[in-house]
């Protein structure tokens, strides 16, 4: 729940495996619904997983999950419980990239969020270090904690792995 009162933001909240991330909604174009992802030729990094025709245009798909996966390579797996919905169901995420569009699926979307500035907490060092270089600080929201990701750093790895 934001605080009352101060600067208020708006994020996309969803699932990538079991744990909840976030992104600034000025990031966040549209979220759509799941559809084929054709592979790429001779792309053998795990991150692009190729490309998704979305309202027309074949846009890039890149794996959150191999991105945020912990240095030993694995990503936590899907957790049953999820914040609103009994069956969730996967989608992607359009997003504005400095360089372009690109898609991510994702497991769930929960939607758009507000939170107060000074509700967002620092990542603590229990969580795997990918993860923490990725996340900006921790919103609490329906009591479960939402790592809030760094666009930039994000969107800087995004842009090396389409290199």
């Amino acid at each position: 729940m934001p605080s009352a009162g101060g600067d208020t933001q708006s994020i996309m909240v969803f699932r990538v495996r079991a744990e909840w991330y976030a992104l600034h909604t000025a990031a966040c174009l549209e979220v759509a619904d799941l559809r084929p992802i054709h592979s790429l030729p001779h792309r053998r990094d795990k991150t692009v997983l190729g490309v998704a025709n979305v309202r027309g245009e074949l846009l890039v798909c890149i794996s959150l999950a191999t991105i945020l996966a912990d240095p030993s390579g694995t990503a936590p797996q899907a957790s049953p419980r999820t914040l609103r919905s009994a069956a969730p169901l996967p989608r992607l995420l359009v997003t504005r990239t400095p360089g372009g569009v690109v898609v991510f699926p994702v497991d769930e979307v929960q939607g758009m969020e507000r939170y107060g500035a000074r509700d967002l907490k620092r990542v603590p060092s229990t969580v795997a270090l990918a993860r923490a270089h990725y996340t900006r600080g921790l919103v609490a929201l329906d009591g479960r904690n939402v790592g809030l990701l760094d666009e930039d750093r994000l969107f800087e790895t995004v842009e090396r792995a389409l290199a």
